[in-house]
Protein backbone atom coordinates (compact mmCIF):
# COMPACT_ATOMS: atom_id res chain seq x y z
CA UNK A 1 0.00 0.00 0.00
CA UNK A 2 1.09 3.74 -0.76
CA UNK A 3 1.38 6.46 1.55
CA UNK A 4 -1.81 7.84 0.32
CA UNK A 5 -3.73 4.87 1.33
CA UNK A 6 -2.16 4.13 4.47
CA UNK A 7 -3.83 7.48 5.15
CA UNK A 8 -7.10 6.22 4.01
CA UNK A 9 -6.57 3.13 6.64
CA UNK A 10 -4.89 4.74 9.46
CA UNK A 11 -8.18 7.70 9.84
CA UNK A 12 -10.58 4.45 10.80
CA UNK A 13 -8.38 5.06 14.04
CA UNK A 14 -7.76 8.62 14.19
CA UNK A 15 -8.01 12.06 12.46
CA UNK A 16 -5.17 13.54 14.56
CA UNK A 17 -2.77 14.69 11.61
CA UNK A 18 0.28 13.75 13.21
CA UNK A 19 -1.03 10.28 13.24
CA UNK A 20 -2.01 10.11 9.26
CA UNK A 21 1.62 11.72 8.62
CA UNK A 22 3.09 8.92 11.00
CA UNK A 23 1.65 5.95 8.83
CA UNK A 24 2.84 7.50 5.38
CA UNK A 25 6.67 8.45 6.95
CA UNK A 26 8.06 4.53 6.57
CA UNK A 27 7.04 5.33 2.77
CA UNK A 28 8.87 8.99 3.06
CA UNK A 29 12.02 7.06 4.36
CA UNK A 30 12.31 4.97 1.57
CA UNK A 31 11.74 7.36 -0.76
CA UNK A 32 14.58 9.60 -0.05
CA UNK A 33 16.93 6.40 0.88
CA UNK A 34 17.03 7.51 4.57
CA UNK A 35 17.61 5.33 7.81
CA UNK A 36 14.68 5.16 10.38
CA UNK A 37 14.87 8.23 11.87
CA UNK A 38 14.01 8.69 15.73
CA UNK A 39 10.36 9.44 16.54
CA UNK A 40 9.54 11.21 19.81
CA UNK A 41 5.93 12.10 19.32
CA UNK A 42 2.90 9.92 20.18
CA UNK A 43 0.88 10.73 17.51
CA UNK A 44 3.21 10.20 14.67
CA UNK A 45 4.98 6.78 16.40
CA UNK A 46 0.76 5.26 17.05
CA UNK A 47 1.08 6.14 12.65
CA UNK A 48 3.87 4.25 11.96
CA UNK A 49 2.87 1.24 14.51
CA UNK A 50 -0.38 1.36 11.84
CA UNK A 51 2.01 1.64 8.99
CA UNK A 52 3.57 -1.83 9.60
CA UNK A 53 0.56 -3.74 10.48
CA UNK A 54 -1.39 -2.41 8.04
CA UNK A 55 1.68 -3.20 5.39
CA UNK A 56 1.83 -7.10 6.46
CA UNK A 57 -2.29 -7.50 6.30
CA UNK A 58 -2.77 -5.63 2.96
CA UNK A 59 -0.37 -7.61 1.11
CA UNK A 60 -1.77 -11.01 2.74
CA UNK A 61 -5.03 -9.62 2.08
CA UNK A 62 -7.06 -12.33 -0.62
CA UNK A 63 -8.81 -9.08 -2.22
CA UNK A 64 -5.45 -7.70 -3.38
CA UNK A 65 -3.63 -10.31 -4.43
CA UNK A 66 -6.98 -11.75 -6.55
CA UNK A 67 -6.25 -7.93 -8.37
CA UNK A 68 -2.74 -8.24 -8.74
CA UNK A 69 -3.01 -11.57 -10.12
CA UNK A 70 -5.82 -10.89 -12.68
CA UNK A 71 -3.84 -7.56 -13.58
CA UNK A 72 -0.66 -10.42 -14.18
CA UNK A 73 -2.75 -12.85 -16.32
CA UNK A 74 -4.10 -9.61 -18.35
CA UNK A 75 -0.09 -7.98 -18.84
CA UNK A 76 1.21 -11.45 -20.02
CA UNK A 77 -1.43 -11.89 -22.60
CA UNK A 78 -0.98 -8.57 -23.72
CA UNK A 79 3.36 -9.71 -24.31
CA UNK A 80 5.08 -9.14 -21.15
CA UNK A 81 7.21 -11.92 -19.36
CA UNK A 82 5.84 -12.81 -16.44
CA UNK A 83 8.36 -11.27 -13.93
CA UNK A 84 7.81 -7.66 -15.08
CA UNK A 85 3.80 -8.43 -15.08
CA UNK A 86 3.70 -9.32 -11.49
CA UNK A 87 5.47 -6.73 -10.67
CA UNK A 88 3.78 -4.05 -13.12
CA UNK A 89 0.54 -5.38 -11.79
CA UNK A 90 1.39 -5.17 -7.85
CA UNK A 91 2.65 -1.98 -8.08
CA UNK A 92 0.02 -0.95 -10.83
CA UNK A 93 -3.16 -2.16 -8.73
CA UNK A 94 -1.65 -0.33 -5.27
CA UNK A 95 -1.71 3.27 -7.68
CA UNK A 96 -5.34 2.31 -8.70
CA UNK A 97 -6.22 1.54 -5.23
CA UNK A 98 -5.23 5.04 -4.55
CA UNK A 99 -6.67 6.67 -7.41
CA UNK A 100 -10.23 5.29 -6.10
CA UNK A 101 -9.62 6.30 -2.38
CA UNK A 102 -8.52 9.99 -3.44
CA UNK A 103 -12.15 10.15 -4.66
CA UNK A 104 -13.32 10.48 -1.41
CA UNK A 105 -13.06 14.02 -0.53
CA UNK A 106 -12.54 13.26 3.27
CA UNK A 107 -9.79 11.02 2.65
CA UNK A 108 -8.00 13.72 0.36
CA UNK A 109 -8.69 16.12 3.25
CA UNK A 110 -7.06 14.66 5.93
CA UNK A 111 -3.74 13.20 3.55
CA UNK A 112 -3.43 16.99 2.81
CA UNK A 113 -3.79 17.69 6.15
CA UNK A 114 -1.17 14.87 7.21
CA UNK A 115 1.26 16.47 4.21
CA UNK A 116 0.83 19.66 6.51
CA UNK A 117 1.67 18.44 9.72
CA UNK A 118 4.79 17.08 7.89
CA UNK A 119 6.47 19.85 7.15
CA UNK A 120 10.15 19.87 7.89
CA UNK A 121 9.67 23.05 10.68
CA UNK A 122 7.09 21.42 12.43
CA UNK A 123 8.74 17.85 12.72
CA UNK A 124 11.59 19.69 15.00
CA UNK A 125 12.08 17.69 17.87
CA UNK A 126 9.56 15.13 16.95
CA UNK A 127 11.38 13.56 14.06
CA UNK A 128 15.23 13.33 13.51
CA UNK A 129 16.68 12.43 10.54
CA UNK A 130 20.23 10.58 11.05
CA UNK A 131 22.00 13.24 9.33
CA UNK A 132 21.49 16.39 7.74
CA UNK A 133 21.67 14.79 4.01
CA UNK A 134 18.41 12.62 4.68
CA UNK A 135 17.04 15.81 6.32
CA UNK A 136 17.67 17.49 3.18
CA UNK A 137 16.14 14.95 1.08
CA UNK A 138 13.34 14.71 3.24
CA UNK A 139 12.88 18.68 2.80
CA UNK A 140 13.03 18.18 -1.24
CA UNK A 141 10.39 15.62 -0.83
CA UNK A 142 8.10 17.48 1.29
CA UNK A 143 8.24 20.59 -0.92
CA UNK A 144 6.94 17.93 -4.50
CA UNK A 145 4.25 16.73 -2.40
CA UNK A 146 3.15 20.29 -1.29
CA UNK A 147 3.14 21.31 -4.95
CA UNK A 148 1.94 18.43 -6.16
CA UNK A 149 -0.87 18.59 -3.72
CA UNK A 150 -3.74 15.73 -4.75
CA UNK A 151 -2.23 15.28 -7.94
CA UNK A 152 -0.28 12.68 -6.66
CA UNK A 153 -3.26 10.30 -6.91
CA UNK A 154 -3.92 11.62 -10.87
CA UNK A 155 -5.90 8.52 -12.15
CA UNK A 156 -5.19 8.75 -15.41
CA UNK A 157 -4.07 5.04 -16.87
CA UNK A 158 -0.91 6.96 -18.66
CA UNK A 159 0.27 8.76 -15.37
CA UNK A 160 -0.14 5.49 -13.90
CA UNK A 161 2.34 3.54 -16.44
CA UNK A 162 5.06 6.57 -16.10
CA UNK A 163 5.17 5.99 -12.80
CA UNK A 164 4.64 2.32 -12.80
CA UNK A 165 8.03 2.20 -15.11
CA UNK A 166 10.20 4.83 -13.42
CA UNK A 167 9.69 2.36 -10.04
CA UNK A 168 9.94 -0.42 -11.98
CA UNK A 169 13.62 0.73 -13.77
CA UNK A 170 15.43 0.68 -10.75
CA UNK A 171 15.02 -3.27 -10.97
CA UNK A 172 16.36 -4.58 -14.25
CA UNK A 173 14.71 -8.15 -14.13
CA UNK A 174 11.43 -6.56 -12.95
CA UNK A 175 11.90 -3.27 -15.47
CA UNK A 176 8.91 -3.48 -18.00
CA UNK A 177 9.89 -2.67 -21.58
CA UNK A 178 9.49 0.84 -23.23
CA UNK A 179 7.92 -0.92 -26.05
CA UNK A 180 5.35 -2.43 -23.50
CA UNK A 181 3.86 0.98 -22.84
CA UNK A 182 0.65 1.33 -24.92
CA UNK A 183 0.04 -2.75 -23.41
CA UNK A 184 0.16 -1.80 -19.84
CA UNK A 185 -1.37 2.02 -20.03
CA UNK A 186 -4.26 -0.68 -21.60
CA UNK A 187 -4.49 -3.41 -19.10
CA UNK A 188 -4.40 -0.75 -16.41
CA UNK A 189 -7.42 1.13 -17.92
CA UNK A 190 -9.52 -2.14 -17.73
CA UNK A 191 -8.36 -3.10 -14.68
CA UNK A 192 -9.40 0.50 -12.83
CA UNK A 193 -13.21 -0.25 -12.73
CA UNK A 194 -12.61 -3.67 -10.64
CA UNK A 195 -10.44 -1.87 -8.26
CA UNK A 196 -12.18 0.39 -7.34
CA UNK A 197 -15.35 -1.80 -6.93
CA UNK A 198 -13.05 -3.87 -4.67
CA UNK A 199 -12.01 -0.95 -1.93
CA UNK A 200 -14.52 -0.88 -0.03
CA UNK A 201 -14.25 -4.88 0.84
CA UNK A 202 -10.41 -4.25 0.75
CA UNK A 203 -10.82 -1.54 3.49
CA UNK A 204 -13.49 -3.02 5.23
CA UNK A 205 -11.39 -6.59 5.77
CA UNK A 206 -8.04 -4.38 6.57
CA UNK A 207 -10.03 -2.75 9.24
CA UNK A 208 -11.08 -6.24 10.66
CA UNK A 209 -7.92 -7.74 10.88
CA UNK A 210 -6.47 -4.54 12.31
CA UNK A 211 -9.12 -4.54 15.27
CA UNK A 212 -7.21 -7.16 17.42
CA UNK A 213 -4.45 -4.36 17.94
CA UNK A 214 -5.90 -1.04 17.24
CA UNK A 215 -9.48 -1.39 18.49
CA UNK A 216 -11.67 0.38 20.78
CA UNK A 217 -9.29 -0.38 24.37
CA UNK A 218 -6.11 0.56 21.92
CA UNK A 219 -7.93 3.73 20.35
CA UNK A 220 -8.28 4.63 24.38
CA UNK A 221 -4.95 4.37 25.17
CA UNK A 222 -3.96 6.00 21.97
CA UNK A 223 -6.04 8.96 22.72
CA UNK A 224 -4.37 9.40 26.18
CA UNK A 225 -0.97 9.13 24.41
CA UNK A 226 -1.81 11.74 22.30
CA UNK A 227 -3.10 13.88 24.85
CA UNK A 228 0.16 13.79 26.75
CA UNK A 229 1.93 14.44 23.51
CA UNK A 230 -0.10 17.44 22.52
CA UNK A 231 2.62 19.70 22.50
CA UNK A 232 3.96 18.20 19.27
CA UNK A 233 3.83 19.27 15.79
Amino acid sequence: MNFFGHVAVARGWSHDSTVLFGAMLPDFVGMVGAASPRVAHPGIALGLELHLATDDHFHRSPVFRALTRESARVLVARGLRRGPALAAGHVGVELLVDCALGRDPEVAADFLAAVTAGAPARLAGAVTWTSPGEEARYARLHAQLVERGLAVVDPEPARITDRVLRVLARRPRLAVPEVAREAVTAAFASAAGPVAGAVPELLARLREELSPAFGPAGRAASAASLARGAGGP
